[in-house]
């Protein structure tokens, strides 16, 4: 376990640090050194997997009264998917403790998504575990306070996406593509800028906090475009 200077100590305190232990420990590490840890942290991250679905259901609909099952299942999805795990991992420092195994290392698995997703997932569980679910929703909600504020800025952004497939699909039988054209600003407050395009062509452009908002915007204004009858393509 690295330094408690990283962000990810001010998450949770464990009564047993064993279970915090086990969550930052990867198969690749546990199997290089099987008397050095009690088990490695799957198990922990199918848990935490279950956790996290439950308390984001709950967030979710409690936060938005009117919108339907299909628009809070596909909130859903994208907060609990690889890659928003992958920028949580990054934004509390999980990347900087998980223990890897030497050829693990040395393929850049610190820097693999799948793999911080999981151990964002075993942390959960592990919280769970130490502590029960009021807690591990309490942590939760720390963890998803940018993706949340996001979520709040830029309403039913989720939709935009789906809604502007559907319309290039008629309008021009094409599928959009995304493509992150900038990047700017410290890790921990980074600006992404997304272009959207159509037959090769940029259609519109999107900025925010993560890939995911400012693909959402990128989608939001090709929408407003299509709508004004000012096509690109």
């Amino acid at each position: 376990m690295t330094s408690d200077t990283n962000k990810f100590k001010a998450l949770h305190v464990f009564a047993n640090p064993e279970l915090e232990e086990i969550a930052f420990t990867h198969k690749s590490w546990f199997f290089e050194n099987p008397n050095k840890t009690p088990q490695q942290n799957e198990r922990f991250e199918f848990l935490g997997d279950s956790v996290l679905s439950l308390v984001m259901s709950e967030i979710l609909m409690n936060r938005q009264d009117s919108v339907t099952e299909g628009v809070l299942s596909r909130q859903r999805a994208s907060l609990v998917n690889e890659n928003t795990l992958c920028e949580i991992a990054y934004q509390f420092d999980f990347n900087k403790a998980l223990k890897l195994g030497k050829g693990e290392e040395a393929t850049g698995g610190r820097e693999k998504p799948r793999l911080l997703a999981s151990v964002v997932e075993a942390y959960i569980g592990a919280v769970y575990l130490d502590a029960g679910l009021q807690v591990a929703s309490d942590l939760i909600l720390k963890m998803y306070e940018k993706t949340l504020s996001e979520l709040k800025q830029v309403q039913e952004s989720f939709d935009y996406k789906t809604l502007f497939q559907e319309r290039a699909q008629d309008v021009y039988k094409y599928t959009p593509v995304y493509e992150v054209t900038s990047t700017n600003g410290p890790d921990h407050n980074r600006v992404f800028e997304v272009a959207v395009l159509v037959k090769d062509e940029v259609f519109a452009k999107g900025q925010g906090g993560s890939k995911k908002q400012a693909s959402q915007l990128a989608a939001k204004q090709a929408l407003e475009i299509l709508e004004k009858g000012e096509s690109r393509v």
